[in-house]
C-alpha cells in the first residue's frame, strides 16, 4: 500500500476482512518496505513479488512467497514470519468483534 514519507513510497501489509453477517471487520498485519528495485519491478508490471526477488539477485528461489515464512521471513531473517503477519491481522481484525462494547 502506499505509504507517504517511506523509502519507496509503499510497504507490504497483510489484510484480514472477517465477515460476521452483517458488519465486516478489518485488521492490518505489521507493515515493512520492501527493496526498492523489487518494488519498481512489480509496479511496472514486470514481475511479481517472488519472480522480482530473483531477478534482482536476492534469491535463488522460484517461489520465495510459498517458501516457509515467506517474504517476510526471509527479509527478517525468520524474525516475523508470514504466518506471524498473518496472525496479525486477524487478532487486529477482531478487536472490533470481540469488544463491541467500546465500539459503538
Amino acid at each position: 500500500m502506499e505509504v507517504p514519507f517511506t523509502k519507496t513510497g509503499f510497504m507490504e501489509v497483510g489484510v484480514c476482512a472477517v465477515y460476521d453477517g452483517k458488519n465486516i471487520y478489518l485488521g492490518l498485519s505489521p507493515a515493512f518496505e520492501w527493496p526498492k528495485e523489487v518494488n519498481e519491478m512489480i509496479l511496472r508490471g514486470e514481475a511479481d513479488a517472488s519472480q522480482a526477488f530473483k531477478l534482482v539477485g536476492f534469491t535463488e528461489h522460484e517461489k520465495l512467497g510459498a517458501m516457509d515464512g515467506g517474504i517476510a521471513g526471509f527479509l527478517t531473517k525468520g524474525r516475523m514470519t508470514r504466518e506471524i503477519q498473518t496472525k496479525y491481522s486477524i487478532i487486529t481484525a477482531l478487536i472490533q468483534l470481540e469488544r463491541k462494547e467500546l465500539y459503538k
